[in-house]
């Protein structure tokens, strides 16, 4: 998209740069999961051909440090806000916080506040008033959301996999132990005063707050909202 769109001649200017920019921000958008998980990735800006020989891994910090400069660059040709017949382009924000993700990653923590303040003050997004529901189909494209990737409504699992192990509407299947949450994630989340649980006055077997039969009151609200507990009845 980059290469060609630069090529075509009846098309504004605007448009031309808006999609460029788009197609930039999906390749830093993608390059951030990937240098996230495997650090040193083969790292291209050009077209493959079928002769092409795989690209040596490129150090992260060169791939951070030039993704970092084109999120910057792009920033201007992106509209301040997406309408609803157009929602799962990317708007302004989107490529900012994605470059305050990129600060924050490299521990530049004064240019990460310096972007992502920018978002703050442009008043545009505020936070989905229930936690629990902003993943769901009514939390789509919310005061919250910045960038979010569509699927098809009224389908069986259009789009992705994940609702197939978990929420199907072909069957219902047993959670399997290949993806139940770790301890460590559920026990980071915090107690409602914002500390760990652990030795917590609030949360502690020793605490008379503590009841076994409700051994997740008294924690950060997030938890039950995103993992399925002994406290939960399924299907």
């Amino acid at each position: 998209v980059i290469n060609k769109v630069a090529l075509i001649t009846d098309i504004e200017e605007a448009s031309r740069q808006r999609i460029i920019a788009e197609a930039k921000f999906l390749r830093a958008y993608a390059y951030y999961d990937l240098t996230a998980l495997w650090g040193n990735v083969p790292f291209y800006l050009h077209i493959l051909s079928g002769n092409d020989k795989p690209a040596a891994a490129t150090p992260k910090d060169t791939i951070h440090n030039y993704l970092v400069r084109e999120l910057d660059s792009i920033v201007p040709y992106l509209p301040e806000s997406v309408p609803a017949a157009q929602n799962g382009r990317i708007p302004k924000a989107a490529a900012q916080a994605l470059l305050g993700k990129y600060y924050l990653t490299d521990g530049k923590w004064a240019e990460a506040a310096t972007v992502l303040n920018q978002i703050i003050k442009s008043k545009r997004y505020t936070l989905y008033p229930d936690y629990a529901g902003l993943f769901t189909p009514s939390g789509e494209f919310s005061s919250e959301s910045l960038f979010e990737i569509n699927f098809k409504a009224q389908t069986v699992d259009p789009g992705e996999t994940f609702s197939v192990r978990i929420d199907t509407l072909s069957s219902p299947i047993v959670p399997s132990r290949l993806w139940r949450p770790i301890a460590n994630l559920v026990n980071s989340y915090l107690a409602i005063d914002g500390k760990p649980i652990s030795n917590h006055p609030l949360y502690g077997t020793k605490s008379p707050l503590y009841v076994s039969s409700t051994p997740y009151a008294n924690r950060d609200p997030r938890l039950r909202a995103n993992i399925y507990t002994n406290a939960d009845n399924t299907p």
